[in-house]
């Protein structure tokens, strides 16, 4: 028994004891935040807390360590141990290297991070770990888009429209150097008093010819939130259909969500037999997949009555080309036809940014 290998420290999660630490560079981590926090949430495998700087706040994300060894079942084995920190090592390296990626080619539409390093917890917090936690420290929002939907009516719609423009544009700006975000959902969708909608946590993105821990999942980020073809089972081959078609489908669930409070999975779940439901069907998603457009017609004809009547047609539109089931209908339909634009996310930035303008005509008149 005295010769047994016993668990690494890090198996207690230091990530989650770094309340009251104040990091080189003076911010001062003062707040621990959880899911039910609207500013940011916690990613995969992290543990998010407020920063403060002076008058200045930011949101850190801690990479936690002790959660992934215990994903991988580290416990004893050693060789556990190592794969868990080299997942742990390559989720942080792609993340951190898309965010410079990002800052560097200036896409103002995804939340910029500040600054990159590792922390410990403070002396006596926990016992002494040879793991210090990765962190990424970000510029603060408002919170998340959750936190800002109220009741329909002209100005609540203008609002709508300008940050459904703004997200568009960001996910625009990732394909246009051929990167999707693949967990794009309201908590991810962050608001600033100034400059409006940015796309916040780039941890499950994937870059096109740039490795990624995450790239072989089948669905990379929240299952909830999943196009239906990915939640089949179905795994398109070309990147515009696995990667870009499956953003434009949360994009048009985030539109859904602004305007009825649910999500496009949520609405097909209640119109979808039992036993075709994801978690029950076993075929093939092609021969479920009539049941599911007729579910999703069903939606378009019900929720119709939702969306703002001046603009209801354009909206239903809207979200058939987004959300189809068919992954190979999505998009904008004159686009499909061309190579460098198969989806067409610039005519739906423009048709956003339509949309804006005539709401804040009405609220004027």
């Amino acid at each position: 028994m005295g010769n047994e290998l016993q668990p690494p420290a890090a198996a207690i999660q230091p990530a989650r004891m770094l309340t009251g630490v104040t990091l080189q560079n003076g911010w001062k981590l003062t707040k621990q935040l959880t899911n039910d926090d609207d500013r940011h949430t916690p990613g995969f495998f992290s543990v998010g807390y407020l920063a403060e700087k002076g008058s200045d706040r930011a949101f850190l994300k801690a990479f936690d360590i002790g959660a992934v060894m215990q994903m991988n079942g580290a416990g004893n084995d050693p060789s556990k141990m190592m794969l868990a920190l080299q997942q742990l090592t390559s989720a942080f390296n792609a993340e951190d290297a898309l965010l410079k990626f990002c800052s560097a080619s200036k896409l103002d539409r995804i939340v910029r991070a500040i600054e990159t390093g590792f922390a410990s917890p403070l002396a006596g917090t926990v016992a002494a770990s040879p793991f210090p936690v990765p962190y990424l420290l970000f510029e603060l929002a408002e919170g998340d888009i959750r936190k800002f939907v109220g009741k329909t009516n002209d100005v609540e719609d203008s609002w709508r429209f300008r940050h459904l423009h703004e997200v568009a544009t960001g996910l625009l700006q990732l394909h246009t150097h051929r990167i999707a975000h693949q967990d794009l959902k309201p908590a991810n969708v962050l608001v600033f008093s100034k400059e409006g909608a940015k796309i916040a946590d780039l941890g499950r993105a994937s870059r096109d010819g740039h490795v990624a821990p995450h790239d072989n999942l089948h669905i990379p980020g929240d299952k909830r939130y999943a196009p239906p073809e990915l939640r089949y089972g179905e795994t398109p081959s070309s990147w515009v259909d696995r990667r870009e078609a499956s953003d434009l489908y949360h994009l048009g669930s985030l539109m859904c969500f602004l305007f009825t409070g649910m999500s496009v999975n949520a609405l097909l779940d209640q119109r979808i037999p039992e036993q075709l439901r994801p978690e029950v069907w076993r075929g093939r998603y092609h021969e479920v997949l009539p049941h599911i457009v007729a579910a999703f017609t069903q939606v378009l004809d019900e929720i119709g009555p939702q969306f703002p009547e001046w603009a209801r047609t354009d909206l239903v539109s809207l979200l058939r080309q987004m959300c189809h089931p068919d992954y190979r209908s999505r998009g904008a339909p004159d686009a499909r036809a061309q190579t460098k634009s198969p989806i067409g996310m610039d005519r739906f930035v423009s048709h956003f940014d339509r949309l804006a303008k005539r709401a804040a005509l009405r609220v004027r008149h």
